[in-house]
């Protein structure tokens, strides 16, 4: 079975260089702004250049772990991250392990599934990320042993996300 990402997942990339152009273009701007003994302007554009940063960080991990394009066999998964961003990956049922969990948004909460290969997190499987999510559980749980959704924090899912 194949996934399907949603449409949007696929302007991440785009969106991205796009950001990172702009915040490059607007710290050029603040230090011409520093040159100029303009501290004012030159401290409220590097605030924002600050603030894109910021939004291109959060856009890379988004990137890394929920736009990847999944294929689930008899054997296994596949991964490969959109854009050709790496290599295509093969992990045996055996080798991984799931942690379902749930994800928090200003329109309500959704379901996601963490995988992992010898503790390091590969890929999230996300009801936001996939419009064909119910039937990758549904072929999961039929390979897999399949824990219970079980609820975590936020600081929780930093620290397994940082791991």
């Amino acid at each position: 079975m194949k996934s399907k990402l949603r449409l949007y997942y696929y302007l991440f990339p785009i969106v991205t260089v796009y950001l990172i152009l702009v915040s490059l273009l607007f710290s050029y701007i603040a230090l011409k702004a520093f040159e100029d003994s303009n501290f004012k302007e030159a401290y409220s554009v590097l605030l924002f250049t600050i603030v894109i940063c910021f939004i291109d960080i959060f856009m890379i991990y988004i990137m890394r772990f929920r736009c990847d394009l999944v294929r689930i066999n008899k054997e296994g998964i596949e991964l490969k991250k959109i854009f050709c961003l790496g290599k295509r990956k093969f992990f045996p049922f055996s080798q991984f392990s799931l942690f379902p969990s749930w994800e928090y948004s200003k329109i309500g909460t959704g379901q996601k599934i963490i995988v992992c290969v010898e503790g390091k997190r590969i890929t999230e499987l996300s009801d936001s990320s996939y419009s064909n999510y119910e039937e990758l559980l549904k072929v999961l749980e039929k390979h897999t042993d399949f824990q219970p959704f079980i609820a975590d924090s936020y600081w929780a899912q930093f620290k397994q996300a940082l791991s």
